[in-house]
């Protein structure tokens, strides 16, 4: 759990900065007093500094949420090409003909369409998140 935190220390602070760390504490999903931990770990160096690397500071509950969307991409992936074999499958034994292959065909691309268009608008968040820097690793 860390080291025991038997210290504390006292701000005051106006009511829209008090505010505004419940906010954002809240959007976290963690309590004002772990907001503040977490910012007391940035180094001093880079506080304030311009064209300074951003940093990046992942609770469990966002990087949760990223490994299943990671998770349903490749199963939605996964799906596709289950639905191409199926179609190659079928079509090996004839048993389709050039109207079924291309319905089949459509509804595969519109999957993967679909997956692509998501992958594009997140590629570039996904990009940026790689090259900040980690407070904790």
């Amino acid at each position: 759990m860390g080291e025991p935190k038997t210290r504390q220390f006292h701000a005051r602070v106006s009511e829209a900065d008090y505010e505004r760390t419940a906010n954002i504490a809240k959007s976290l999903g963690i309590s004002q007093a772990e907001l503040v931990r977490l910012l007391m770990q940035l180094p001093v160096d880079d506080v304030g500094q311009e064209n300074v690397n951003k940093f990046v500071v992942l609770d469990l509950t966002t990087a949760d949420r990223m490994y299943r969307e990671m998770r349903h991409w490749g199963y939605q992936r996964n799906q596709g090409m289950h639905a191409l074999n199926s179609i190659a499958y079928y079509l090996r034994l004839n048993k389709l003909d050039a109207p079924d292959v291309m319905d089949g065909y459509a509804l595969v691309q519109e999957r993967f369409d679909a997956i692509e268009r998501t992958a594009a608008e997140i590629s570039p968040k996904v990009d940026e998140l790689a090259r900040a820097r980690f407070l904790f690793r």
